[in-house]
């Protein structure tokens, strides 16, 4: 089970930084003896090289990358430095990336095949708006934004891509945020391994890891535990809180093992 832990613009300080992730490196010490979960931290890019170690805890990303590889991009950051700091991975496709940077699929398309020409894996975010949703077009809304992604993505490279199923209007930064009912969450990753099967082939559609975000709680993420297309989540503000996160790690591993 994938456990990603998006920390957005926070904290505010190194020293906040390191603390947050040591707690989190202590609790897992405790709670993933067996190795159940794979726990991936992205924190605000000027604190990575500080936080990145090499363990079997813990691996790192980055929350953003630039369109080009190099070049006179005043502000941005490159694949090239992401991966000299320490980052095995990329958020790609953020909302909030979609709606405050206006990134496109083009943009969002180019960012995916620089990750994957630089060994950097794509976490890779789709999901629709409310107004999409009220209007029934979750599923034209995801199927374009996969075909335009991954356009040129070859079969032996989709496999290092992860697909978080992001709706914006479960998003925690959003006004009257909800989180996403196991329905819908289950629907809309259906709709993704269908169009992975389009693109690609079975094996693909049924082994590319399917994650969501959106809201995600200690108290709501046991709603979740039945849909076996899921294998994790994206966290945004329960991750800044090392037992808040701890726990949805905790019980979401104990309620996967009760059911097998």
């Amino acid at each position: 089970m994938l456990f990603i832990a998006n920390w957005k613009m926070n904290p505010t300080s190194l020293k906040q930084a390191q603390k947050l992730n040591k707690n989190i490196k202590d609790k897992l010490k405790k709670i993933n003896k067996e190795k159940k979960a794979k726990v991936i931290i992205c924190p605000p890019t000027i604190f990575l090289s500080k936080l990145f170690q090499k363990n079997k805890l813990i691996q790192y990303g980055v929350q953003n990358i630039c369109f080009e590889e190099r070049g006179a991009y005043t502000g941005e950051i490159s694949v090239l430095m992401a991966k000299d700091q320490g980052a095995n991975y990329s958020i790609i496709g953020h909302s909030e990336r979609k709606q405050i940077a206006g990134e496109d699929n083009y943009t969002i398309s180019q960012k995916v095949n620089l990750c994957l020409a630089n060994n950097i894996k794509p976490i890779l975010c789709v999901g629709e708006n409310l107004q999409e949703k009220n209007h029934a077009k979750t599923g034209l809304v995801i199927r374009e934004q996969l075909q335009i992604a991954l356009k040129n993505v070859k079969i032996n490279d989709i496999e290092k891509i992860i697909i978080a199923y992001e709706p914006v209007w479960a998003i925690s930064s959003q006004d009257n945020a909800r989180p996403g009912t196991p329905d819908s969450i289950l629907g809309a990753s259906i709709i993704i391994r269908k169009e992975l099967l389009n693109l690609y082939n079975h094996d693909v559609a049924t082994n590319i890891p399917v994650i969501y975000g959106g809201s995600v709680s200690k108290d709501n993420v046991l709603d979740y535990s039945g849909n076996s297309n899921l294998n994790g989540f994206l966290i945004g503000s329960a991750s800044l809180n090392a037992f808040d996160f701890s726990q949805i790690i905790e019980k979401y591993i104990q309620s996967a093992q009760k059911q097998t």
